[in-house]
């Protein structure tokens, strides 16, 4: 091969984006594969992945032998601790190196275009994540329902407070009495979802509480401050520099930018990208070329002026086989 191949994987729960990318930036293609989550278990992970750099190298029309000399970057949902990170590793792998990063770590890498800053998710849960000196400092995301200020959270405390509604204990509300409604006033209806409902359908209910919150609603006021200060709390852990970037994103992120003080929203910046771009900037991409990772615009006019970046250092990354 006379050129350097990147093939990187953004990871999800359900499903992964995968594309092929030259190191001048030309993508050669893109399809969609299987989850990446942890929870399938790592050699299924690196399973999926493997096939799925099969299957771009073949649509991309450059052959099953040019596998190892490919050099992936894959960005994992569930991905935490360095134990994770080594029993990966350790497993053989096809491609010239392979590197791993969580999917908030690649969010990261990619809002800042591989320079120090800081990133969180506000998602199904909250997240944050701090990139200085080749490596990161995770904060927030322990397992729902430990973690606070998420939507699953979030959705969560709301449907406690339509119970304790109706049983008397607390004032309603319009987006009480709604709650409710759905479940036909059965309070019975309403514990057994509780209890039973995965993280992901309990945050379906966090958006109603901040539309809510922006008309007046005063359960929903209340709860929307409790995510605020939530947030503040894990900015505040993050100890951020005054000078360090900081960028929000996720399914929730726009409707607490706009409950948060000048102060915090003042110091949030636009993403330059998203984490496809964190995993290939990870995997060794160049930053001068990372239009083909780019599709909502970017922060700043030219992604050439940028300074250099750090790659995460070797706990990250496995070269070649052995």
């Amino acid at each position: 091969m006379d050129e350097r191949y990147y093939f990187v994987m953004d990871g999800s729960r359900t499903r992964s984006h995968a594309q092929i990318v030259t190191e001048h930036g030309q993508r050669l293609c893109e399809h969609w594969a299987g989850s990446l989550h942890l929870w399938l278990g790592a050699e299924a992970v690196l399973g999926t992945a493997e096939r799925s750099a099969r299957k771009a190298l073949a649509l991309a029309g450059l052959g099953e032998a040019s596998l190892g000399e490919v050099h992936a970057g894959l960005s994992l949902p569930g991905l935490h601790g360095l134990k994770e990170r080594k029993v990966l590793l350790a497993l053989p792998h096809p491609f010239a190196s392979l590197t791993l990063i969580s999917d908030v770590e690649a969010q990261c890498l990619g809002a800042h275009g591989g320079l120090p800053g800081a990133f969180v998710s506000m998602d199904v849960d909250m997240k944050g994540v701090v990139y200085s000196q080749a490596s990161f400092r995770s904060f927030g995301g322990a397992p729902f329902p430990s973690s606070r200020g998420g939507g699953a959270w979030i959705g969560l405390r709301l449907l406690q407070t339509a119970l304790e509604a109706h049983c008397g204990l607390t004032a309603r509300s319009p987006l009480v009495d709604q709650v409710l409604k759905d479940f036909e006033n059965d309070a019975h209806a309403l514990a057994n979802f509780v209890r039973h409902a995965l993280d992901r359908e309990l945050s379906a209910y966090a958006p109603s509480v901040f539309v809510g919150a922006s008309v007046g609603d005063s359960v929903a006021r209340v709860l929307a401050e409790e995510a605020l200060w939530s947030f503040s709390r894990l900015v505040d852990a993050m100890g951020l520099q005054d000078d360090c970037p900081l960028s929000l994103e996720g399914t929730l992120a726009l409707p607490l930018r706009g409950l948060l003080p000048q102060g915090l929203r003042g110091r949030l910046v636009s993403p330059m990208g998203d984490a496809r771009l964190g995993a290939a900037l990870a995997a060794g991409f160049p930053l001068s070329h990372s239009v083909a990772f780019l599709e909502g615009g970017v922060r700043g006019a030219d992604v050439s002026t940028q300074g250099e970046y750090e790659l995460p250092s070797d706990a990250h990354r496995r070269v070649a086989t052995g």
